[in-house]
């Protein structure tokens, strides 16, 4: 047998009947409802008044980031509590209270008493309020959950299943009342939308209409049978006819003019054309000239005939003048030994007779100035002058003759410009003489200015030699102390990968600063096996940043060995990028490709065609190069930018190091069709391997020599000193020559290696070393400096021929050096 069910209590059944009592008052309030927000409230109401629950909110579920409850109505003992709620639908600890389960999972959550661990969030504050039991019940509207109605009851154990079976129905009438009223309200938007989008096409037809029958110019809409349909105001004026006349009538009723195309309009009728000149016969009699523009519509009623009728009746006339005019003119012109041309007010020629505008070429007449002169020229420009009323004299050159131009404005009677003349002179051979004046001046002023440029040159190489050398002093600090922190510095530190960025940014400037000198020419290349599409790879994305946005950069490198001064070659592409930007103001496509080609193709310079070469080629789609410009790009001081844009050295430092390389260049270009340069490089034998890294050389496992460090600079000399004595070497340091020979006279014991600067202030390195050599004739020299080789060569390789060790220098380089020179003479 069953157990028998528990009694149920007063209190069950007054819950149910309350809950019985809000669904079915709810239904009167769906029905009721003039709008969303007051049936949410009237809910809210119902619920504490008919429930008997002493607080009710709607809340609505937010797609923020937060995953937020919106409230949106609440009723009955609220004190706050709504604000402090904030619960959400999220993961988090406000989002597992019986409202963001109840948004997530579609169904009823009930918390029966809020001690219920999930409920910790509010259980203070809901129980300062009375409230010992919540329930909350989905709102379900277009495929997912809308909302929750959350319900509070003062008696915890409240909410059996009855009663949230009830609720949950109540709340899915409130869903379907919401459902219901906000497609009422879309309904209402889209018929408002509909009436306002009707109401601008009326108003639009109405302002078409105005301006239809507003325009100076005729308008009609003629059926397929010839039958007018509508006429505005100005064509009722052109005709003669009221407009009730007109639209009884067809387009052959109209009168016509004997002997003349009559039938154009009826050709317009049958869409045979679209636009024409007919000669019209008003109903008084008069003819007029009118000019026809139409189109012929298709539409579902028959087709339309649309038409625009201009009066050109004086516009004919002033042609038939002008004609008659012209014909005059050149009866004069033939006889006449000079050049005559007039134009109309628009810049169009009207006249073009005499023998001296022959070599401007024949049927000049109808062409625009701006067409026959080009857009700009002061010809041209001369013209414009003349047409806005000056008086202008101007000189124009073609094929190989000039014209003496003397240009003046036209006037009618009232005194309005109705077009220009021009008298052309032939002055070919003054221009000549005048010519080969400027030319010899202008040779000498070019002289000039190429002599001052070389002075400036000459002292901008004199400035960077030394600032390279106190440069190169710093940069050996800064990049030794790099190294030394790299290798004290544990693999994984973040401190090392700090010192390596260092290190790496001392070398990059140690090389920017080679590139300077050799652009001075005080550094002889570093000649070096060069991947060359490796190369370019590495400057591209400084190419990206030097043409700008408007330019595109495209790559198509192969590879290809080279044997060249990486900096060089850099500076080589810089400067025929930089070309190829300057040619493209408006933007376009800059293509950099590289390649080992078998058989090169003919060059303007070079060597024999029988060597392989590397190819590189540079191309854009700029403006281009007249065939003179092209004659004269690589000399020197060249430019066809203006004053104070470019000094005219970088194409022919291009040249320069492409001869340097034992390559050769070409050009090929045209005005409009932009440039390609392409240069062939010798390809590196293939049996020359790629320099790989010299291996230290293992050191002695007991260093006894002692060192003499010569050094002004007083960050390098620690850095020496410190490496030495980490290698086991005993180091004495002298700041300069004076020192160093006091240091050399008093020390007692053996002296192995003096290493010495080269350029110093008193002693110069030379000078040191051959003192020292007096007193320790036993004592090896090794140089260093920061100086570009040329100048130390002068002051001591040359003569001495001692090992050198340029600055900046590594740690590695520095021992390496040592050790090589203490090497025995058998040890490789």
């Amino acid at each position: 047998m069953h157990a028998p069910l528990p009694p149920l209590s007063k209190d069950y059944f007054a819950r149910v009947h309350r809950a019985l009592r809000m669904v079915r008052a709810c239904g009167r309030l769906i029905v009721r409802a003039a709008s969303e927000q007051s049936l949410l409230d009237d809910l809210c109401a119902l619920a504490v008044r008919e429930g008997g629950y002493p607080f009710a909110w709607i809340g609505f579920a937010a797609d923020d980031e937060n995953r937020s409850v919106e409230p949106a109505s609440h009723a009955g003992r609220d004190d706050g509590y709504l604000s402090f709620v904030r619960a959400t639908w999220g993961a988090g600890l406000r989002g597992a209270g019986p409202v963001g389960a109840c948004i997530r999972t579609g169904a009823p959550a009930v918390v029966r008493d809020i001690e219920d661990p999930a409920f910790a969030p509010w259980r203070d504050e809901a129980a300062r309020r009375g409230y010992a039991s919540v329930g909350c019940f989905p709102l379900q509207g277009e495929g997912r959950v809308l909302g929750v109605l959350a319900l509070y009851s003062a008696a915890a154990g409240a909410f059996d299943d009855d009663e949230v079976e009830l609720v949950a129905d109540l709340a899915d009438d409130l869903a379907f009342g919401l459902r219901a009223l906000r497609a009422d309200a879309r309904r209402r938007e889209l018929e408002a939308s509909l009436e306002q989008q009707l109401s601008q096409l009326q108003r639009r037809e109405e302002e078409y209409r105005t301006i239809l029958q507003t325009s100076i110019d005729g308008f009609t809409v003629v059926d397929t049978s010839g039958r007018f349909l509508e006429v505005n105001d100005a064509f009722c004026s052109m005709s003669g006819y009221a407009r009730e006349e007109l639209l009884e009538m067809q387009v052959g009723d109209l009168p016509t003019v004997p002997g003349d195309h009559s039938g154009h309009l009826i050709d317009l009728v049958d869409g045979t054309s679209n636009r024409a000149r007919i000669r019209h016969r008003r109903r008084d009699g008069r003819c007029v000239d009118v000019e026809v523009s139409a189109s012929f519509l298709d539409l579902h009623g028959g087709g339309r005939l649309v038409a625009f009728l201009r009066d050109v009746t004086e516009e004919a006339r002033a042609e038939a003048e002008l004609r008659t005019a012209q014909a005059r003119l050149y009866r004069v012109l033939e006889s006449a030994p000079v050049g005559l041309c007039a134009t109309d007010a628009a810049g169009v020629l009207t006249l073009a007779e005499g023998r001296a505008l022959a070599v401007l070429g024949s049927d000049l007449a109808g062409r625009s100035v701006t067409e026959v002169f080009g857009e700009g020229t002061p010809c041209a420009d001369a013209w414009r002058h003349a047409l806005a009323g000056e008086t202008v004299t101007t000189l124009v050159k073609e094929g190989g003759r000039a014209l003496e131009a003397h240009l003046s404005p036209m006037r009618g009677p009232d005194g309005a410009i109705t077009g220009a003349s021009c008298v052309a002179l032939e002055v070919t051979e003054r221009e000549e003489a005048a010519a080969a004046l400027r030319r010899t001046e202008e040779q000498s002023r070019l002289y000039q200015q190429q002599f001052l440029q070389a002075q400036k040159l000459e002292a901008v190489g004199r400035l960077a030699g030394g600032v390279a050398h106190d440069f190169n002093n710093l940069l050996c600090a800064i990049n030794g102390y790099a190294d030394l922190l790299v290798n004290e510095l544990p693999v994984g530190d973040l401190r090392r990968e700090d010192a390596a960025e260092i290190a790496r940014a001392g070398q990059r400037a140690a090389a920017l600063t080679r590139q300077l000198l050799l652009f001075s020419r005080r550094e002889r290349p570093l000649l070096e096996t060069l991947d060359l599409s490796e190369a370019i790879s590495a400057v591209s994305q400084m190419l990206r940043r030097l043409i700008g946005e408007d330019v595109l950069l495209l790559t198509e490198l192969a590879p290809a060995t080279v044997r060249a001064d990486r900096g060089q070659l850099e500076q080589m592409v810089v400067n025929l990028v930089v070309n190829a930007r300057d040619a493209m103001p408006d933007g376009g496509t800059l293509t950099l490709s590289a390649s080992a080609v078998a058989d090169a193709p003919t060059c303007a310079s070079g060597p024999s065609p029988e060597t392989r070469f590397a190819m590189l080629r540079v191309s854009d789609t700029g403006c281009g190069m007249s065939e003179d410009i092209r004659a004269h790009l690589f000399e020197p001081f060249f430019t066809t930018k203006e004053r104070g844009k470019g000094t005219g050295l970088g194409l022919a430092t291009v040249y320069g190091i492409v001869q340097q390389l034992g390559g050769r260049i070409d050009v090929e270009t045209a005005v409009g069709q932009g440039t390609t340069f392409t240069i062939l490089l010798p390809l590196a034998p293939a049996t020359i391997p790629r320099e790989a890294p010299r291996p230290a050389r293992a050191s002695p496992a007991h260093v006894t020599s002692t060192v003499l460090v010569v050094e002004d600079d007083e960050a390098v000399r620690r850095l020496v000193k410190r490496v030495l004595r980490e290698r086991g070497y005993q180091v004495l340091e002298a700041c300069d020559g004076i020192e160093a020979m006091r240091l050399c006279e008093s020390h007692p014991a053996s002296i192995d290696v003096v290493l010495t600067d080269v350029v110093m202030p008193g002693m110069t390195g030379g000078d040191v070393s051959r003192a020292i050599a007096r007193v320790r004739p036993a004592a090896k020299v090794l140089y260093m400096s920061g100086h570009a080789e040329d100048v130390v060569a002068r002051q001591v390789l040359a003569a001495a021929r001692a090992p050198f060790l340029p600055k900046p220098f590594t740690p590695e380089l520095l021992v390496r050096a040592m050790d090589d020179l203490l090497a025995p003479p058998d040890q490789p």
